[in-house]
């Protein structure tokens, strides 16, 4: 057995590598809680069984009490992160648990093991850029429309373009403005 295989479980929109403690979207990395690890690496290593609260409460807090809406956040951040909007990796049996409703499939060279180099990919800037909060590229997108808008006019023959003045009148100059 190898060690490297055995401890990467790969899922057919997920990977898990367990001797690093990470879990892979497309590649990506993705940021998650060691709690949420912990319930995601218990389903997994049962892949296809109904785990009940019970038993994920013990393997992931041990003798630590702890409230049912723990498990309940951990799942949802788990939901949230793998894009399982319609549950159809984690499926809830109410009343009774969870199932992790993927079967492991052999890792293969398309699931990059742990310790092969990683390459520069447009899929893993994408999805980066997927996983930031749409203000922020909104904003971002407009901060550079915005500058781009505001540099051309000047550079069109002094030709007079509204957001040339604003940028211009943004800009940390003196505006004639005398304090008392």
């Amino acid at each position: 057995m190898d060690p490297a295989t055995d401890s990467v479980l790969a899922f057919d929109s997920f990977v898990l590598d367990l001797a690093r403690g990470v879990v892979r979207v497309n590649g990506v990395d993705l940021d998650l809680r060691p709690k949420s690890f912990a319930v995601l690496r218990h389903l997994a290593s049962n892949a296809g069984r109904l785990i009940s609260k019970q038993d994920l409460h013990a393997a992931v807090w041990g003798n630590v009490a702890v409230s049912d809406d723990s498990l309940v956040q951990c799942i949802r951040e788990l939901r949230l992160k793998l894009r399982d909007d319609d549950h159809r990796i984690i499926k809830t049996v109410t009343r009774r648990g969870y199932r992790l409703d993927a079967e492991p499939i052999p890792p293969s060279d398309d699931h990059e093991p742990h310790n092969a180099p990683r390459r520069a990919s447009t899929w893993r800037v994408a999805a980066r850029l997927a996983a930031l909060p749409r203000w922020l590229l909104v904003a971002g997108v407009s901060l550079t429309v915005f500058a781009v808008l505001a540099v051309v006019p000047s550079i069109a023959n002094g030709m007079w373009h509204p957001l040339a003045e604003l940028a211009s009148w943004l800009a940390p100059q003196d505006h004639g403005i005398v304090p008392n």
